[in-house]
């Protein structure tokens, strides 16, 4: 797919206890949140039945992860292990769902909702969106969206020299300038129309009601959902009034909310 072969051998290493693999990466025990990591040429991730310190274990999509890190030796190496890091993790976390659709994150509620209140992170923020742990769930998403809109709009081979042109010592503007035709703020402009036309119909599915109460009986919620009918929050509060009283009604107004927040997509 990215015309590219990657110098080996590849090492993959596998380890059964977490701060094996912490040590392995950083020296230090700990790295909590990291399920794998990528040099190039060696990758690293926890078992399928890692123990973390507390003896229990850590259940994870370990086939997404280590499809996740093998992108990266992909992208790592093309680019001379200069590739920023939006673009390394926004191509391994949208071939997740390229190669499975079920490996997708379920990111598109809470980034929908970050949209709406004005909290998603500017294009020349991104970066540093991954160094904290308040914003890097959603940078991670938010990466993939933006290789997408990449995709989409200039196609795979305009992406594949995107990532070459950092090995050839480009970076920032002048690597979008010169493969893509671009710059940051141009991408940013458009990536924001890409955004409104995927996430639109689902952020005025969960914007709020205005004059909805916490304690709103089934009955006013009933009439609500009728004058609302895309709200999620609406459906959503009428089903659990209903199921509250364990009435056998609560599965419609359940399911019409599902269907307004649709689960991973690509």
């Amino acid at each position: 797919k990215y015309q590219f072969t990657p110098k080996g051998p590849i090492l993959v290493e596998i380890f059964p206890i977490h701060d094996d693999f912490a040590v392995r990466n950083l020296g230090l025990p700990g790295m909590i949140g990291a399920l794998g990591a990528c040099f190039g040429r060696v990758v690293t991730m926890d078992s399928p039945t890692v123990a973390l310190k507390a003896g229990a274990e850590r259940q994870f999509a370990w086939q997404a992860t280590l499809w996740h890190e093998i992108a990266h030796v992909i992208t790592l190496q093309m680019s001379q292990q200069r590739v920023p890091r939006w673009l390394t993790e926004g191509i391994s976390v949208y071939e997740e769902v390229a190669a499975r659709p079920e490996w997708g994150r379920d990111m598109e509620v809470p980034f929908a909702l970050a949209l709406e209140e004005g909290k998603t992170l500017k294009l020349t923020d991104l970066n540093a969106g991954f160094t904290s742990p308040e914003t890097i769930a959603l940078a991670y998403f938010q990466a993939s969206v933006l290789v997408e809109h990449i995709v989409k709009t200039y196609g795979e081979e305009k992406l594949r020299t995107l990532l070459r042109s950092y090995g050839e010592g480009l970076e920032g503007d002048a690597a979008l300038t010169k493969t893509l035709g671009t710059s940051m703020a141009q991408l940013q402009t458009s990536f924001d129309k890409h955004v409104d036309g995927r996430f639109g119909a689902l952020r005025a599915a969960l914007r709020p009601v205005p004059g909805m109460k916490p304690d709103s009986s089934a009955t006013e919620l009933k009439v609500a959902t009728g004058l609302n009918p895309k709200s999620y929050r609406l459906h959503l509060a009428y089903g659990k009034a209903l199921a509250s009283s364990k009435d056998k009604a609560a599965f419609e107004p359940l399911e019409r909310a599902a269907a307004l927040v649709p689960v991973a997509s690509g």
